[in-house]
């Protein structure tokens, strides 16, 4: 597993066996460390950050991605590492992205928030996430149940 004693106040691992993957992404892409990616689905190979309005997220990016990070002259943005999961138990800390956050939600499945670095703990539609932990009304434990279960064909 990653070191991840930066505190990032993203979606950081802390528990599960992860490996760390490089991926590209588009150019022009602009990405907070800790935010939830998956495939863009368009044929090109790149990855985007996952909203929770579609696609599968599967892992976190390591690092910050800047719209001036291209790697001419290709237009695209140079290989960043992603972590993913190995095991379906893998725990994520989260931040609430927006809701109202409790013990009581222990056990809900939600949805990422738009932002894709936070969740929405009263949102249920996409039901992309699984809340496993109470830390703090603004922090909690979870692991991701679409993409995020699967990183196993990820890696070789």
């Amino acid at each position: 597993m990653t070191d991840n004693s930066n505190n990032n106040k993203n979606f950081v691992f802390v528990q599960g066996k992860t490996k760390n993957i490089f991926v590209k992404f588009p150019a022009s892409t602009e990405i907070e460390e800790g935010s939830a990616i998956y495939p863009a689905n368009n044929g090109t190979g790149t990855y985007i950050i996952a909203d929770g309005t579609a696609g599968q997220e599967i892992g976190i990016i390591r690092q910050t991605i800047k719209s001036t990070d291209i790697n001419p002259p290709y237009d695209e943005v140079k290989e960043v590492p992603m972590e993913v999961p190995l095991d379906i138990f893998a725990e994520l800390e989260f931040a609430v992205g927006a809701g109202t956050f409790t013990a009581a939600d222990v056990g809900k499945t939600v949805d990422l928030h738009t932002d894709g670095k936070s969740i929405a703990v009263d949102t249920d539609t996409k039901k992309q996430f699984l809340i496993t932990g109470y830390i703090s009304a603004t922090r909690g434990l979870g692991r991701f149940l679409g993409g995020g279960r699967t990183g196993l064909p990820l890696t070789t």
